[in-house]
């Protein structure tokens, strides 16, 4: 197969031919096997067939995870600030993909708008991608491969010309290399290489070009400069005097009229492969992706106050576009959950006792009395105990307290005991909160009549969040003497309340 010279050019083979005098005479054709376009879309053809919902996206079967480590049971506080997160977007290639899309490749993160300026950036994001290259759509540079066609076609000339080659030698070995690693650029193969992160509210993305641009031209130039190194140290050498010497001095002589257009026309061509050169986009821009990866960085906090959980909803993806659309890339199908809780203010009172025994005892009025509550009511039996647990996630300032009251006299089915004074004692205190932002019962005691409230715990001055868990030892029923009763059962009623002041 022939390229005539100006035309496609897809693929760049070697023939080598000829050992009878001389060490080998090399025919290097351009020749033009079908467009890339038609070899991927046989290769992946049955990726077509999970194209993805966003007709900018550029490849199949899109996943997006996080290592946050959260599930529906096991939620962050919506108080959490700045937590490293890394979000990995993943895909396959896609055939034809990006055939009608203008714009640039971007990796983006969409951020749901429950924490929308909550989500940054942190730091570089990493790339790991295969890559395939369409030479033919770089259109800087066809003047280099015009040249190089019309150096090739004097070559086939040479080799199939009047001249007889006996005598000499003509080796092409330096310029064979350069042209078989120009060929292996079109499938470039597995890359990795780092991008810089952009961010607002609602967005997360990298330009997926800008990296792999430059890449793709640091190579393409050093191939084109090596290339053109042998292209201008290549020389027909005489091997026989005798019969050589006037067919290399016709070769040389012709070869240097064709060799000066290669060079101009590569020596044009580097400042455009260099950093911000035209040639570096439009490398990017012809270069189709394969099974990729994005592992993007990040900062997460909380949304702040919320009563109830938040299934807050990423969305990764990777589109070829001029355009952002946060509306339009939210719809894509590659989503990732942070699961947030909802906060918290209650009283647990199931760590409460239900109930209070005192247990029988004779009437007698002569002597104080003092009960204390056990299990069953039988003296012999272990104290009834309780704790008040106070959860509160909240991130307001915060000013509560848990009080006991009682709420009526004891009383049995015909008759009243007002003197008797209920004593509650205070035990063990565990907090999240310092020492000065909690006043407790701890260590003391309190005592209830008819009528009376009590403060049990109270927390102040803080707008963190936490748990709070005092112990209640001891509950001690005191009837002082000469306290009328009657035979019966005797009840009162206490009521735990948690409240906040302004």
């Amino acid at each position: 197969m022939r390229v005539e010279g100006g035309k496609s050019r897809k693929k760049l083979k070697r023939f080598l031919s000829g050992k009878l005098f001389f060490i080998g005479c090399l025919i290097v054709n351009l020749s033009v096997a079908g467009s890339l376009a038609g070899i991927f879309g046989y290769l992946f053809h049955s990726e077509e067939a999970s194209a993805t919902v966003l007709d900018i996206e550029i490849l199949s079967n899109m996943q997006t995870t996080n290592n946050s480590q959260t599930t529906p049971t096991s939620r962050w506080l919506p108080t959490i600030s700045n937590q490293p997160v890394n979000f990995t977007i993943s895909g396959e290639g896609l055939a034809n993909a990006s055939v009608n899309l203008t714009g640039n490749k971007y990796g983006v993160l969409v951020i749901p708008s429950q924490l929308s300026g909550k989500v940054k950036p942190n730091g570089n994001a990493q790339v790991d991608t295969n890559v395939t290259v369409d030479l033919d759509k770089v259109a800087l540079l066809k003047p280099t491969f015009d040249a190089l066609s019309r150096l090739i076609s004097l070559i086939n000339d040479i080799k199939g010309g009047a001249l007889s080659l006996v005598g000499v030698d003509f080796d092409l070995t330096a310029v064979n290399k350069q042209l078989d690693l120009l060929n292996s650029l079109e499938n470039f193969g597995h890359t990795t290489y780092s991008a810089t992160t952009v961010g607002n509210d609602r967005l997360i993305y990298l330009n997926m070009d800008e990296g792999l641009g430059t890449i793709l031209a640091k190579d393409l130039s050093q191939i084109l400069v090596n290339l053109n190194t042998a292209v201008q140290n290549l020389k027909v050498t005489v091997t026989n005097p005798l019969l050589g010497t006037a067919t290399a001095l016709t070769i040389n002589t012709v070869l240097n009229l064709v060799k000066p257009a290669l060079n101009t026309a590569i020596t044009a061509l580097l400042p455009a492969l260099g950093l911000g050169g035209a040639a570096v986009q439009q490398l990017a821009d012809a270069s189709v992706l394969g099974q990729t990866t994005i592992n993007l960085p990040t900062f997460v906090s909380g949304p702040g106050s919320i009563t109830g959980n938040l299934d807050a909803k990423f969305v990764g993806t990777v589109i070829k576009s001029t355009l952002l659309n946060i509306d339009l890339l939210s719809t894509a199908n590659a989503v990732s959950y942070i699961y947030f809780a909802g906060e918290t203010f209650l009283l647990e009172n199931t760590l409460l006792p239900s109930s209070l025994n005192f247990g029988a005892h004779p009437i007698q009025t002569k002597l104080d009395e003092t009960f204390t509550a056990t299990q069953g009511g039988v003296s012999t039996g272990p104290n009834t105990t309780g704790t008040v647990r106070i959860m509160d996630t909240r991130s307001t300032a915060k000013n509560w307290q848990v009080k006991v009251s009682q709420i009526q006299e004891w009383m049995n089915s015909s008759s009243s005991i007002n003197s008797s004074v209920l004593k509650i004692y205070g035990g063990a205190l565990t907090t999240d909160y310092s020492a000065g932002n909690v006043r407790s019962i701890s260590g003391s005691m309190i005592e209830l009549q008819n009528g009376t409230q009590q403060e049990v715990l109270a927390v102040s001055g803080t707008t963190a969040s936490g748990t709070t868990n005092l112990d209640l030892s001891k509950f001690d029923l005191f009837v002082p003497k000469n306290t009328k009763k009657q035979s019966g059962a005797y009840q009162t009623k206490l009521v735990w309340t948690i409240t906040e002041s302004p």
